[in-house]
């Protein structure tokens, strides 16, 4: 028609995410799962597998999929086919292959797919990981703002995230704990502290 304008829809190109090591930190390794999430969401085969609300059973027919009506019209054989290949992808950038298996056979979705990485790896958070926040110290080069996203970064990953789980008054909401104002401010105390014990009372 004349006068209608086409517009160009440009996307980003993200590079392939980078082979794990034999060693990763626990933040390490969620950085590299974002990179790793933000990599196959260009990809409509593989995306909708890491979405939290898809599950699979290994143990029944096709993974318990059925056949999409809609978008890729998948069978649901197909629409389990891509699964596991999106898993051996997955395992892909693992620095061994001897976890392909597991979590082809045990995962039923991506957040416990990740689980089971981060578990080979020793970094699920625990109560005794994280204690390992007393032993935080400002690094050499390291900005005073940095030091404090590091310690907020600890505590996030060691949130509770099962609604309902009630310790004392405190009370697990849906969706997991979030960093309140109060706790903040009470990050912003041990971070204080630590950068000098008498940092508190001149401020």
């Amino acid at each position: 028609m004349v006068g209608m304008t086409h517009q160009t829809v440009a996307h980003i190109k993200l590079r392939e995410p980078r082979k794990l090591e034999c060693n990763e930190s626990l933040t390490s390794l969620h950085q590299w799962k974002l990179q790793f999430r933000q990599f196959v969401k260009q990809d409509d085969q593989y995306k909708g597998f890491l979405s939290s609300e898809v599950r699979w059973d290994p143990t029944v027919v096709n993974y318990g999929f059925l056949a999409e009506t809609n978008g890729l019209r998948r069978s649901a054989t197909d629409k389990m086919d891509d699964c596991k290949d999106f898993l051996h992808l997955l395992a892909t950038f693992l620095p061994h292959g001897y976890l392909t298996e597991k979590l082809i056979s045990t995962a039923t979705s991506f957040a416990k797919a990740f689980d089971i990485i981060q578990e080979h790896y020793g970094l699920m958070p625990t109560q005794e990981s994280f204690l390992d926040l007393d032993s935080f110290s400002k690094q050499t080069g390291e900005s005073y703002r940095h030091f404090y996203e590091r310690i907020q970064a600890h505590t996030r990953q060691h949130l509770h995230n099962i609604p309902g789980v009630t310790v004392e008054e405190a009370r697990v909401p849906e969706g997991g704990d979030r960093i309140s104002v109060s706790h903040a401010n009470l990050l912003a105390l041990i971070c204080l502290k630590k950068i000098h014990p008498e940092l508190v009372n001149i401020v």
